[in-house]
């Protein structure tokens, strides 16, 4: 059997003569282009320093302030014929350990995995590990994005930002989904559409937590760069253990876009989610929010853009309480440089709690990311 040594001298051989060949006969196609499979890389990094105000009356409000892997993402795109799949993963998941907590540690997690099956123009097949088309801070790509975080109403309220609140969004989750971006077609106008059935019990999870499915629609259109959608869901969700188990019904809904002429972008989006509690007859809960941002471009000669924003943001995590209402005005500004996939994003937030649920937690953060 080949020691480690030996296979290493044997790749070496192998790549070399690879490259002779290469050499000698530049027009041979190689064995991914003959065979019709074709795959590339992608990934960035996403480092963050943040500066949040410490609240004089809330220990765990600002604390810890400093530097933080806002990610570290790698993955691969694969094609085959009408095949098309992607895996990736991540090394900068934070994880914490219960609510309000002021430190954690990073893990490296499973982002995407799935893989679609093309049946006609109008009609193709995802299946694996996705995400729904439910959220439009998911649909723009992190490289695209004008701040440093996803809207309020998508990520919550954040560990140390202020009294910890879980997003409105949904996430990725295991199943199966019928899809088409282009189902229709009208002039410049393009429409799609998704139907899914996921576990749609959490991000991680490994498998349902009970014998039913979360069921998901959505309608879109995009015109260039220009994107509209509107989206709805429904879970089942069980919680607790055996044997006290106990049944909670969800809705979802959600419609936003993004509209892009020249330098101007202007995007916005409302999620909304109802829950019911059959098991426990208690009332049910209404959470909404939502966002509205408009940015503009200016060109710094032929070597980098600047990119101006500012964001409204107002999320209600749940009409049974009476104070929970959070707004966020966001200016933000993004430095993309022109011959390097960096960019630099700086931007600022002033929070502001209902009534009796006052903060002073204003933050200031700062992102350097690098797109490989």
């Amino acid at each position: 059997m080949l020691n480690h040594r030996a296979l290493a001298i044997a790749g070496l051989i192998c790549i070399s003569a690879s490259t002779s060949r290469a050499q000698d006969e530049p027009d041979a196609p190689s064995p991914s282009e003959k065979s019709g499979f074709s795959y590339s890389l992608f990934g960035y990094l996403r480092l963050r320093g943040a500066f949040i105000e410490d609240d004089p009356n809330v220990a765990f409000v600002g604390r810890n302030d400093g530097f933080a892997l806002q990610n570290a993402r790698i993955g691969l795109n694969g094609s085959w014929g009408p095949l098309t799949a992607r895996v990736s993963v991540d090394g900068a998941v934070d994880e914490r350990q219960g609510a309000n907590a002021t430190s954690g540690t990073l893990r490296v997690a499973l982002e995407d995995a799935f893989a679609d099956i093309k049946i006609a123009e109008a009609l193709s097949i995802r299946v694996v590990r996705f995400e729904i088309l439910f959220d439009l801070e998911d649909y723009i790509p992190y490289s695209r994005r004008v701040f440093t975080d996803f809207a309020l109403e998508s990520r919550g309220v954040l560990p140390t930002q202020g009294f910890e609140a879980a997003g409105l969004s949904p996430g990725r989750s295991l199943g199966v989904a019928l899809r088409s971006d282009h189902a229709l077609t009208l002039g410049p106008l393009a429409l799609g559409y998704e139907l899914a059935a996921q576990n749609g019990n959490g991000a991680y999870a490994s498998a349902n937590d009970n014998d039913s499915f979360a069921f998901s629609a959505a309608l879109f259109g995009h015109i260039g760069d220009s994107f509209v959608f509107v989206a709805g869901r429904q879970k089942t969700r069980t919680t607790g253990t055996l044997p006290l188990l106990q049944t909670q019904e969800e809705l979802h809904g959600a419609a936003g876009g993004v509209i892009r002429v020249g330098p101007v972008e202007l995007a916005g989006q409302v999620l909304a989610r109802r829950t019911s509690f059959p098991t426990t007859g208690g009332p049910v809960e209404d959470s909404i929010g939502g966002h509205a941002q408009l940015a503009v471009s200016v060109p710094l000669g032929d070597e980098a853009t600047l990119q101006a924003g500012y964001r409204f943001a107002i999320y209600d995590p749940s009409d049974l309480v009476d104070n929970d209402q959070v707004i966020e005005h966001t200016v933000g500004l993004v430095l993309s440089l022109e011959r390097l996939p960096i960019r630099l994003q700086v931007d600022a937030t002033h929070a502001v709690e209902q009534a009796g649920r006052e903060l002073a937690n204003d933050r200031l953060q700062a992102v350097f990311e690098v797109s490989l």
